[in-house]
């Protein structure tokens, strides 16, 4: 009976390749960005000794913002130079970038920065992203019929 086979397929739940699915907020990325904000920003707290600290301090958090956000050198730069240049210290750009990439990683800004859809680590594996295949076949795929025929071939000679 096919009315049974349809009740049971009633809860699968399916999905178009260009649509994106919104996975789980990052609560503890956050908190990392959250602090890595205020330590650029308490630096502000003593006058001429913070911009000191912030040639130390901008190389450090601009490099755990790449680790961060999928080794995005945008963001990278960015935060750099959020952290090196004078007054700039206030912007919670690492803040920011969680935001883009957890709400918005779709968006223009985070094409922008390369981040969340764009990032560059998850633009290389195919598992992170859904990608529409037209008129272009898998390597791996392609090179298994490749070795299939060949066999089928040879074993063809034999006989």
């Amino acid at each position: 009976n096919d009315d049974g086979a349809l009740a049971d397929n009633k809860s699968t739940q399916f999905r178009k390749a260009n649509e994106s699915t919104s996975p789980p907020l990052d609560l503890t990325k956050l908190c990392l960005c959250i602090c890595i904000d205020i330590l650029g920003s308490a630096n502000e707290a003593i006058p001429l000794v913070g911009e000191l600290v912030d040639v130390v301090y901008a190389p450090i958090a601009a490099l755990l913002l790449r680790q961060l956000f999928s080794g995005s050198n945008i963001v990278f730069l960015v935060e750099f130079l959020e952290e090196i240049l004078p007054f700039t210290d206030i912007l919670p750009l690492a803040t920011i970038c969680w935001v883009v990439e957890s709400f918005f990683a779709g968006g223009r800004l985070a094409q922008a920065l390369r981040i969340g859809e764009f990032a560059p680590v998850k633009a290389n594996l195919g598992h992170y992203l859904d990608v529409e295949r037209k008129g272009t076949e898998n390597t791996i795929d392609a090179e298994k019929e490749r070795t299939k025929k060949s066999l089928l071939q040879y074993e063809d000679k034999d006989t």
